[in-house]
C-alpha cells in the first residue's frame, strides 16, 4: 500500500509550525495528506526540538484517537485498555494552541504564582509540559486543558486564582465547551479524562500521583519530578473510566486533608478490579498538620513550596528577580 502521510518538506519559514506542547515558533513540521494535499489537523506533526520537546503525534494516532481509522486505511489496532470510544468532536486546536502561547504567560495569575513559588524557569517547565492555558474569560484567568496521550483535547477548564496567594476564585468556573457554545459554535458531549494524561506517553515508565487539583498536580511535579502527577479535579471525577489508562501502571493517590477515608474507599474499589492503586496517608499522619490545616481542607501544594523553591538554578532566578525584565529575555530565548 502506498504511504498516504508524509511529512512535510522544508520550503522556507511558513513551511514550520509553533509547536503544540512547548510553544516555540517555526519548529513544528506537520503532517500533508497526499491524496488531498492538505494539512491534517493543526496539532499533528512533530517538533523539530526532539531533545528538549520531544513532541510527535503521528497520523496513525490522531486518526485512532478520532476513530476514523475504517477510512483511513491504515491498520493500528487498539489496545484492550483503550476507552471504546471517543467524544465526536473534541477542542479545535486553533483554540488550543492560542492559549497555551507561552507569550500570555505574563497575563497568567497561576503561572506568576508558580514562578513566586518555584522560580521561572521551572514555572516555564512546568506551564510548557501541562498545556497551561491562559483566557480571557476573566483577567488572569487559567485552562486547564485534559489532552489524552494521542493528543486530543477533550476538555477545557477555565479557573481563575489569586496570583499572590495561589489561592482559587470559587466564583470563577467555566469550561471551552461552554465558551465554544455561547459564540455560536457546536460542541459535542462533554468527556473529561485525568489532567496531565498526556504526560503517560513519556517513554521511561514511573510511578503515578494522582491529586484532587490541577494546581497541586502542577507543583507537586517540580518538587517530585521521578513521579508522573494528574489530577481528576474532584473526587466525584476519581472514575473507574478515567483511570482505565493507569491500568498497568503502580498508581498512589493523595487526598487532602479530611478525604482520606472517601479515598480509601475509591483505592480498594480500583484494586477490586485490577488496579495496581493504593492511598497515602502521609499528610493524614504528618505531626506538621495543624487542626486548622485539617478544617480548611490543606493538600501537598500547601506545603511542599514550605521547603523553598525546588531546585534548578537558584542564581539566575535570584538575578531575574532583581531585574524583571530579563524575565521576558529568558521566555523568549527559551533559557528554560
Amino acid at each position: 500500500m502506498a504511504e498516504r502521510f508524509k511529512l512535510e518538506s522544508y520550503s522556507g519559514p511558513r513551511s514550520r509550525f509553533t509547536c503544540p506542547s512547548c510553544g516555540k515558533n517555526r519548529e513544528f513540521t506537520r503532517y500533508i495528506d497526499l491524496e488531498t494535499g492538505q494539512y491534517i489537523a493543526e496539532h499533528v506533526g512533530i517538533c523539530n526540538r526532539r531533545v528538549n520537546c520531544g513532541y510527535h503525534l503521528s497520523p496513525a494516532e490522531f486518526l485512532r484517537s478520532a476513530h476514523t481509522q475504517k477510512n483511513a486505511q491504515i491498520s493500528t489496532p487498539l489496545r484492550a485498555q483503550q476507552r471504546p470510544e471517543l467524544p465526536k468532536m473534541l477542542i479545535p486546536a486553533n483554540l488550543f494552541l492560542k492559549s497555551i502561547n507561552h507569550k500570555h504567560y505574563a497575563k497568567n495569575n497561576l503561572f506568576e504564582y508558580l514562578r513566586n513559588v518555584v522560580g521561572l524557569r521551572n514555572a516555564l517547565s512546568c506551564a510548557r509540559a501541562y498545556h497551561l492555558g491562559t483566557s480571557k474569560r476573566w483577567p488572569g484567568a487559567t485552562i486547564f486543558w485534559q489532552v489524552d496521550a494521542t493528543g486530543a483535547i477533550f476538555y477545557g477548564k477555565l479557573m481563575c486564582y489569586d496570583a499572590k496567594t495561589g489561592k482559587r476564585d470559587k466564583t470563577k468556573f467555566d469550561s471551552a465547551h461552554s465558551v465554544l457554545r455561547k459564540s455560536g459554535q457546536r460542541t459535542a458531549h462533554i468527556r473529561q479524562i485525568l489532567f496531565g494524561e498526556h504526560l503517560l506517553s513519556i517513554p521511561t515508565p514511573r510511578a503515578v500521583a494522582v491529586v484532587e487539583s490541577e494546581k497541586t498536580a502542577m507543583i507537586s511535579s517540580c518538587y517530585l519530578p521521578e513521579i508522573t502527577w494528574l489530577a481528576c479535579g474532584s473526587i466525584s471525577n476519581l472514575t473507574a473510566e478515567r483511570m482505565e489508562p493507569l491500568r498497568s501502571r503502580q498508581v498512589v493517590l493523595y487526598p487532602d486533608l479530611g478525604a482520606f477515608s472517601k479515598w480509601a474507599e475509591k483505592a480498594e474499589a480500583f484494586q477490586r478490579i485490577g488496579f495496581n492503586v493504593h492511598v497515602s496517608d502521609i499528610l493524614e499522619k504528618a505531626s506538621f498538620v495543624s487542626n486548622d490545616d485539617r478544617i480548611r481542607g490543606f493538600d501537598l501544594a500547601d506545603y511542599l513550596p514550605r521547603t523553598g523553591k525546588p531546585p534548578y538554578n537558584e542564581a539566575l532566578d535570584i538575578l531575574l528577580d532583581k531585574y524583571p525584565p530579563l524575565q521576558e529575555l529568558v521566555i523568549r530565548v527559551d533559557l528554560a
